[in-house]
């Protein structure tokens, strides 16, 4: 019988793994992880005008049309009902979130029901401009225009904004932030990279940054939601991001935090379709990789395909589900590419420092 921490490890681990997954598909990961989970549990800081799911009507779509979406590549199987789905929302061009492809994420989020994708469509708006995407973005990078209702205001099959924080409060979260998109000139789909094992949770909570840390982590999520519908207006396919998660130093201690990363991975979920295709968790404990493979049965098929767990001989595996040679992976796990480095501890008195800051700025 193993012993207790290392029971306490694997739970931790397959936490993170399945609360990460909800990015995969919404329309299977919510059935695993949000099954029974309140709306209202999303935090008051992300609100959104309410919609009646009941009175949208679907509009029957013009066969004339159809050569649009098939030229912007959405699959012919699904053509009608991201026609109607245009129709139903009253789409004129590429934004806001309007293209056929983003309109398709929409519409898988929401199991192919049309009034469902126009209702999630309509609160993505509505939240996009009370969350003030737009200021967001700009203090934490530079690079990407938007409009004050979060609608890009640039060519959206280019995506050119890169992280450069620019107030005092968004410098300290990057110190703090543990994720980052991985740049590399090979790449065809966005990689995502979360050095969870890294993360100073206790002291984002012990000194009350947590909602500066999500304002960081949604400017992460629209970077990489922009990046992957940029890449699929090139591309003219769906294409999403690929999650690696480096688990190295992730303990048992953490996994009261848990909460809070469901929470804004819900946020996620209900704000960003459709936005990653996998999740490969490395540098595990070793003895995971044979609990997984115990419960890996059990779960959803789309859990099987899309999670991946590896330990510490991981390079064959992260190979073989994001398509990258060992020189594009980042330096922390032995390639070449800067991304993600030394996450820093969250000092105490954290805003009492951010105070003194700001004052050496002014």
């Amino acid at each position: 019988m193993a012993p207790l921490p290392r029971l306490k490890s694997r739970f931790c681990c397959l936490a993170l793994a399945f609360t990460a997954s909800s990015l995969l598909s919404q329309r299977d990961s919510e059935t695993v992880l949000l099954r029974g989970l309140p709306w209202r549990l999303i935090p008051r800081l992300f609100p959104s005008e309410p919609t009646e799911p009941g009175r949208l009507q679907p509009a029957v779509a013009s066969s004339g049309s159809s050569d649009r979406f098939l030229l912007a590549g959405v699959p012919r199987e699904e053509v009608r009902r991201v026609a109607e789905l245009t129709a139903e929302v009253a789409a004129l061009g590429e934004e806001p979130l309007a293209d056929p492809l983003t309109l398709l994420r929409f519409l898988r989020a929401r199991h192919g029901n049309v009034p469902a994708a126009a209702h999630m469509y309509r609160d993505t708006l509505a939240w996009r401009s009370s969350f003030c995407i737009s200021s967001v973005m700009n203090a934490f990078g530079s690079g990407g225009e938007y409009h004050r209702d979060g609608a890009r205001a640039t060519d959206t099959s280019k995506w050119t904004w890169a992280p450069s924080p620019s107030t005092p409060e968004s410098r300290m979260a990057a110190r703090h932030a543990f994720w980052g998109r991985l740049l590399a000139p090979d790449m065809e789909e966005p990689v995502l990279i979360w050095r969870a094992g890294s993360a100073d949770y206790e002291g984002m909570v012990r000194e009350g940054i947590v909602d500066l840390m999500i304002e960081a982590f949604v400017a992460h999520l629209e970077d990489a939601f922009q990046a992957v519908r940029a890449c699929s207006l090139k591309s003219k396919k769906l294409l999403k991001a690929r999650v690696i998660i480096d688990c190295k130093g992730f303990g048992f201690e953490n996994v009261r935090y848990i909460p809070i990363l469901r929470k804004i991975i819900v946020m996620a979920t209900s704000y960003f379709p459709e936005i990653s295709a996998s999740v490969t968790v490395v540098r595990a404990p070793s003895f995971l990789a044979t609990f997984y493979g115990l419960v890996r049965p059990l779960l959803p098929k789309m859990l099987q395909d899309k999670v991946s767990i590896l330990g510490n001989n991981f390079e064959k595996g992260l190979y073989e589900r994001t398509g990258l040679e060992m020189d594009s992976w980042p330096t922390f796990l032995g390639g070449t590419v800067d991304c993600v480095e030394e996450v820093q501890r969250v000092p105490r008195k954290a805003w009492s420092l951010l105070k003194s800051e700001s004052l050496a700025y002014a």
